[in-house]
């Protein structure tokens, strides 16, 4: 996906299928964007708060390394059988 500038925005367990041959495919692309090669993302929040990134969560400039850091709680969350984050509200995930 990124070597065609898309960014999925919600990798997680629930995104994520495992299939017999042992082929992981990634699902839910609704929120899916193609980035400009020059352009980041800035001012809107999508995807699950408990995988967000730093920069998504304080609504900085972001680009498809937003989707490396889902694919770390992704992989915490497997290993773990928790999300690397617990936080009741949103607030609490931006401080």
């Amino acid at each position: 996906m990124h070597a065609h500038n898309v960014i999925h925005w919600d990798i997680k367990a629930l995104n994520t299928f495992v299939f017999e041959d042992k082929l992981i495919k990634i699902g839910d692309l609704g929120e899916s964007r193609i980035l400009n090669s020059s352009s980041f993302l800035k001012g809107k929040t999508v995807g699950t708060p408990l995988f967000l990134s730093p920069e998504a969560i304080k609504e900085e400039s972001y680009d498809h390394r937003v989707d490396i850091w889902g694919v770390g709680c992704l992989m915490y969350h497997l290993t773990n059988l928790e999300p690397p984050f617990n936080s009741e509200n949103y607030e609490d995930l931006t401080n």
